[in-house]
């Protein structure tokens, strides 16, 4: 009789919620840390601007006082320091390529620094790019990957030189298509943008 009463005991407590010695993975699930299946999160980079360095062929739009056309050009992405970029193209020609700096914080998307850079354009020995604002995206999956396209880039400001001044607004897009193994080289993409009458 004893026997029977414990043994009734013991089907009692496992029922109502009970061990049995056994593990309940209903009572852990894989969202949680620690139980089986569990996978952790991808952890979001703490250097945006690692990995993103490269040649890039974009396509977008110049405008000078409001009037531009769409073309494509040459755009290096060098990296500066961590979460920094520059955006080559915009003054100078070859390896003497610059442009502006564009910082990253705690996403894929930049904001394009103010800044000037000058360069010489045809009989103007000094035509500077003012750059006031801007963006641009380097866009990464949900695992932060990497996935080679610059987007949505977009700044705003002024060029100017010779006695001349130009409201500017650029605006692009495109594919990484190579490396920088010998650092920046690019022909700059506003000097046939500089009306002649300035040169």
């Amino acid at each position: 009789m004893r026997s029977f009463v414990v043994a009734a005991i013991c089907a009692f407590a496992i029922a109502c919620g009970g061990s049995n010695g056994n593990s309940n993975s209903n009572n852990c699930p894989s969202t949680t840390p620690g139980c089986p299946g569990y996978v952790a999160p991808p952890t979001p980079p703490s250097d945006w601007a690692l990995g993103i360095a490269g040649n890039y062929t974009v396509s977008g739009t110049i405008t000078l006082n409001g009037s531009g056309s769409p073309s494509t050009f040459a755009m290096p992405v060098e990296y500066v320091n961590p979460n920094v970029v520059k955006l080559h193209g915009f003054c100078g020609s070859g390896a003497n390529t610059d442009g502006p700096l564009a910082s990253f914080s705690g996403s894929d998307s930049a904001t394009i620094q103010p800044g000037n850079c000058t360069s010489a354009i045809g009989s103007c020995s000094a035509v500077t790019l003012t750059v006031s604002s801007g963006s641009v995206r380097f866009p990464r999956d949900s695992s932060y990957v990497f996935g080679g396209q610059m987007a949505g880039g977009l700044f705003q400001g002024t060029l100017s030189g010779c006695g001349q001044s130009y409201s500017m607004v650029a605006q692009w897009s495109g594919p990484r298509t190579g490396s920088l193994l010998s650092g920046p080289v690019a022909t700059d993409v506003l000097a046939p943008l500089f009306p002649d009458q300035a040169q």
